[in-house]
């Protein structure tokens, strides 16, 4: 595809807190844009320390999952520069470390100075990071989880390094990211001291990048649980040569490092509460919330079926996290408005910002489901679109909703049920429709329509007449 086949956030700079609209703004490619502010959201996600909402009766907090598609060569390298925005974070708590490892230095030369017998050793600390590595063992990564309190970030751009990981017999904590999505417990054994150890309540951020195939290393089918957990957002193939030398006024990594050190303040605050402040939604934007996913769980389900539900209600936990972060970003220039507030209200701009970026997602984690959950390597040519397929396609106007959809199909003798199951297939199979917002479809125009591949690859069927 020489354009993307799948829609962006299309929102306003002003849509987002400030903080936030400077990344929107940081790259004048709309693909580029929402991923640059897809990988913030969830790296921010992982910094927010005693901040909670209540969310299916349960206390959730706002980590956050993510996953970027995109061919080689696609401009997800970008991605790599949002880590700058958590890295003040990170050299504190390095310089922390660095200074209780020296004062424990210190009390065991005077311990072995001492020889007293009966006196007990200092305690050697803990290591703590924001960062942690995906390439590690299972046993690893839950160590520094539980050093770091149940919280971290790990971050990688190649999906394959995940991927190998977890099919090793000593890496595989697929079942850790899962129960951590929830904050579930994770347990596991310390065989160095033989002691049992318990993550009561972990809070991990996980974003990861990678090429479409490498989507079915990692998750090779929808009933596999990551699945539902991780939204995507996927990046077209483009053929347009971009200025390397193109005269911005900075950096993104300066930009992320400047927005990262901004951040600062509100962590800290966040960080010295005695206690957590809960995150809540009026009684209105509850009432709009279950409306909202209510119509979609009812149309995912009649366009993808069964298999889809997990990602749509997870999609609705992922919406709440992000009026969580977003809402509390607005914070960022006036920290001490949150040091002893028990509660902070979702801003109303931030809750149409959540539920328009979860549509957005939804329609990629869609596209996905339909065409990466094998090697992309194996697909093989497909016929194009039956007659019959074609003249319901046809006779569907250029823009239209379901009930007018559902009429052409009386018209044409086609059951509800099978034009459902093809308005689903034209949506994320074929990829000859498009759905820009809730309950309305449009045509595509104007492209090279493939079905059994994704973009960037190569086509392997024609739908005629579009």
């Amino acid at each position: 595809f020489t354009a993307s086949p799948l829609p962006t956030f299309s929102l306003s700079p002003e849509a987002f807190p400030p903080l936030m609209s400077d990344i929107y703004r940081a790259d004048s490619n709309p693909t580029t844009a929402d991923m640059l502010t897809f990988g913030s959201i969830i790296a921010l996600s992982a910094v927010m320390p005693n901040v909670c909402g209540i969310y299916g009766r349960k206390r959730v907090y706002a980590n956050l999952f993510g996953f970027v598609a995109a061919p080689p060569a696609s401009s997800k390298g970008k991605l790599a520069d949002v880590i700058r925005i958590v890295q003040p974070i990170q050299d504190e708590i390095r310089a922390t470390n660095e200074q209780e490892q020296l004062a424990y230095q210190e009390q065991l030369a005077a311990y072995k100075a001492a020889g007293d017998r009966n006196a007990l050793p200092p305690t050697l600390p803990k290591y703590r990071t924001l960062k942690i590595a995906a390439n590690a063992s299972s046993t690893a990564i839950y160590q520094t989880l539980n050093d770091n309190d149940g919280c971290g970030l790990t971050m990688e751009t190649e999906g394959d390094t995940l991927a190998i990981v977890m099919k090793s017999d000593f890496g595989n904590y697929s079942d850790g990211l899962r129960k951590a999505f929830h904050h579930e417990p994770i347990s596991y054994l310390r065989r160095k001291d033989n002691e049992h150890v318990d993550i009561a309540r972990p809070r991990w951020s996980v974003l990861l990048s990678g090429t479409y195939g490498q989507i079915s290393t990692l998750i090779p089918n929808p009933e596999n649980g990551l699945f539902s957990r991780f939204p995507f957002y996927c990046l077209p193939r483009t053929y347009e040569w971009l200025d390397v030398f193109d005269a911005a006024d900075d950096t993104l990594e300066n930009l992320f490092s400047a927005l990262g050190r901004r951040y600062l303040p509100l962590y800290h605050t966040l960080k010295a509460r005695p206690t957590e402040i809960q995150f809540i939604l009026s009684p209105e934007q509850q009432i709009r919330f279950n409306e909202h996913f209510t119509d979609i769980q009812k149309e995912y389900v009649s366009l993808y079926g069964d298999d889809l539900v997990a990602s749509v209600r997870r999609q609705g936990l992922i919406a709440y996290r992000i009026m969580m972060i977003l809402s509390l970003l607005r914070y960022v220039d006036c920290p001490q408005q949150l040091a002893y507030a028990d509660t902070y209200l979702c801003d109303d701009r931030d809750f149409q910002t959540a539920l328009r970026m979860i549509d957005i997602l939804l329609q990629h984690t869609a596209f996905v489901f339909a065409h990466c959950l094998t090697p992309v390597e194996s697909a093989q040519p497909q016929s194009p679109l039956s007659d019959q397929q074609q003249r319901y396609f046809d006779a569907l106007p250029s823009a239209f909703t379901k009930a007018e959809w559902t009429t052409t199909a009386t018209r044409l003798n086609i059951k509800p049920r099978t034009a459902e199951r093809w308005i689903g297939q034209f949506l994320a199979k074929y990829n000859i429709l498009t759905r820009p917002s809730h309950g309305l479809y449009r045509k595509r125009s104007g492209e090279t329509i493939t079905e059994g591949s994704v973009p960037g690859s190569a086509p392997v069927g024609i739908a005629r007449g579009v």
